[in-house]
């Protein structure tokens, strides 16, 4: 609660690949957060929308910076994958070279 968009901007402006984004929730994130993943979304950055909390699963459903937000600007909503679990899966797509699309098709394929 509270965060803001200073680690995602950081890893963006470093060179990351790609994104995890261990949500409130449902797939929830502070505004400030929101914003920052839709630019990397838009800078062809996946970014993957998981929940921190220990069960259930992430479906874009609260706007004003929540997760419809983030599905709108084209985030990915990894179902019931944990974070780590959604971490290891986007290093493995990335490394072999997927492309957004059937990055997009793994990652909710195997969250369901």
């Amino acid at each position: 609660m509270g965060s803001d968009a200073a680690f995602v901007r950081a890893a963006v402006e470093n060179g990351a690949r790609g994104l995890v984004l261990e949500a409130f929730g449902r797939g929830n994130a502070t505004p400030e957060v929101t914003e920052a993943a839709i630019e990397a979304i838009g800078r062809g950055i996946p970014v993957a929308v998981t929940s921190r909390s220990p069960q259930g699963r992430v479906e874009p459903i609260y706007g004003a910076g929540g997760g419809s937000d983030l599905a709108s600007a084209g985030a990915i909503f990894c179902g019931d994958l944990s974070g780590i679990k959604a971490r290891i899966l986007l290093a493995l797509l990335l490394g072999s070279g997927a492309d957004l699309s059937t990055i997009r098709r793994r990652m909710e394929l195997h969250g369901n």
